[in-house]
């Protein structure tokens, strides 16, 4: 079996079907009546391919057709394989589903990816009206990570439309995008860099990705998490507004608590330019700077105490492996009635501060401020601002 692209002028790029051993399996009275009525439909090595590039393959698929009144005709069955969008996660999966003239019912839906799992339900509209729509409820479940989520997509002429809404009592970033095989030493497929780039930009070599003449995707929703996990720091009460259209993926209002502090901000990256173009605009205010420092360095803990206001402005080449680094913008940071610890380890700042190296462990700060330009992967201060009880 395949199914390939409309040779039609002008017309859409579509996905691309091919399986092989493909078997109905029929009725044998009604079809000595004249009336062919499939009873079940299976096929082996089956692939979905867009543009050249392997979404869905190793595909197997084993399902029972009945009924055929009023209510429909009824398909169940198990459907497994390999998804490459996914970084060649394999997949396997169960569905109920209700065939009626003008939808499909999913009356539940469950999937196994690698170790985690998805639950659900939905329906598949439009299909009499060639303007198809598909709504899913869905629960997932992969390590850490727990979420419940509602998906609408409208698979237009000229465009796609997805709205969605996720709520997770926990996401683990981290983990997710290892269980994705989102892994910079195994080298993904354009199409699995196309998808993963947009939640993990820099996880991806800078290979350029084919946009091809696909239709307009347009995505929108948002995302709210009691707790999330990024870069090996530990967030709560996050939400962020997500966006994706022309290739650009936009994390507006994103706010989240850290280390006792609160963060607001944006984040936009070009996931169609292999040099991932990024801009963010991020500012944390009342976090606790060691508590902060010491996520990033421990070898840092206990060396600078404080409340902290830390906001930067920045722009870049997220994928760019220059030395020499694209990122530039500005930071700016305020500690106020903080303390440094170990001053051999601060001498600079600690001068600064009149302290005397050596002999005093501790200097106690009512202030300290300055402003940072960021250029060729270094901060640079010229207004270093120290307030010191003595």
């Amino acid at each position: 079996l395949r199914v390939g692209p409309s040779l039609s002028p002008g017309a859409r790029p579509a996905p691309e079907v091919e399986a092989s051993d493909v078997r109905l399996r029929v009725a044998l009275w009604p079809l000595l009546r004249g009336r062919f009525d499939v009873r079940g439909l299976s096929f082996r090595d089956g692939r979905i391919e867009q543009s050249g590039e392997p979404m869905l393959t190793d595909l197997a698929l084993d399902g029972t057709l009945g009924g055929g009144d009023e209510g429909g005709h009824r398909f169940d069955g198990r459907l497994t394989g390999r998804a490459d969008v996914l970084g060649g996660a394999r997949f396997d999966g169960t569905f109920d589903s209700r065939i009626l003239a003008d939808r499909v019912e999913l009356t539940g839906i469950g999937v196994d990816v690698g170790p985690g799992r998805v639950e659900g339900s939905g329906r598949i509209a439009g299909l009499d009206t060639g303007e198809a729509s598909v709504d899913l409820a869905l629960r997932g479940r992969f390590g850490e990570t727990v979420a419940d989520g509602t998906i609408r997509a409208d698979l237009l002429d000229d465009r796609t439309t997805v709205d969605f809404e996720i709520d997770a009592a926990r996401i683990d970033f981290d983990e997710l995008a290892t269980l994705a095989g989102f892994d910079a030493r195994s080298p993904a497929s354009a199409r699995a860099r196309a998808v993963s780039w947009s939640v993990f930009p820099t996880a991806r070599a800078a290979e350029p990705v084919a946009r091809g003449e696909t239709a307009a995707l347009v995505a929108r929703g948002s995302l709210r998490a009691r707790e999330a996990r990024f870069a090996g720091l530990t967030l709560t009460g996050m939400a962020t507004a997500i966006r994706f259209e022309g290739g650009t993926v936009s994390f507006d209002d994103a706010a989240f608590e850290l280390h006792g502090g609160r963060h607001e901000g944006r984040f936009r990256v070009d996931v169609e330019d292999p040099g991932l173009p990024f801009e963010l605009d991020s500012r944390l205010s009342g976090v606790d700077v060691n508590g902060l420092l010491s996520a990033f360095r421990p070898d840092l803990a206990d060396t600078l105490h404080g409340t902290g206001v830390l906001a930067i402005d920045v722009r870049g080449r997220a994928a760019d492996a220059s030395t020499d680094g694209t990122v530039v913008g500005r930071a700016e940071l305020r500690v106020e009635d903080g303390r440094l610890s170990g001053v051999a380890l601060l001498d600079q700042i600690s001068s600064a501060l009149s302290a005397a190296s050596g002999r005093q462990a501790t200097t106690a700060f009512t202030l300290l401020a300055a402003g940072f330009d960021l250029r060729d992967r270094r901060a640079r201060t010229d207004d270093l601002r120290p307030v010191s009880y003595t």
